[in-house]
């Protein structure tokens, strides 16, 4: 697709930063590509000896106001939306979501899942569990 024009607010350290795109007309969908940072509040990462296993153990807590931590979105419980995810962890490690994983993509050392929600929920239900789970 086209690169559309955006801009971002001034960061709040309890709030972000406000993204606001310019769509075209008839537009009906936008992908964003963005990263979050480590010290991102909504996520939580457990230490191999907290998990009494050989790996960390990462999650994520979106509830009340955290899913903006870790996603572009409305945080808010009245504004709900479907979503995608494309997640890559290195192996043995296995990622799960509070969506439907659809396919699964191989490397030597990596494995890539690809997640679809396609019932809109609101954001603080968004969840991502990486670790050495089965």
């Amino acid at each position: 697709g086209k690169q559309l024009e955006y801009s971002l607010t001034e960061t709040s350290p309890d709030f972000g930063s406000a993204l606001s795109i310019e769509l075209e007309p008839n537009s009906n969908a936008v992908t964003i590509f963005y990263s979050t940072p480590p010290d991102a509040s909504g996520v939580q990462v457990l230490s191999p000896e907290q998990t009494f296993g050989d790996y960390p153990y990462l999650f994520t807590q979106c509830q009340a106001i955290h899913a903006r931590s870790i996603v572009p979105c409305q945080d808010t419980p009245g504004v709900k939306a479907p979503y995608t995810a494309e997640i890559t962890v290195a192996k043995p490690l296995t990622a799960v979501m509070s969506a439907v994983s659809v396919r699964t993509e191989e490397s030597a050392t990596t494995s890539t899942y690809f997640f679809e929600q396609k019932t809109p929920i609101p954001s603080y239900l968004i969840a991502l569990v990486i670790g050495d789970i089965v």
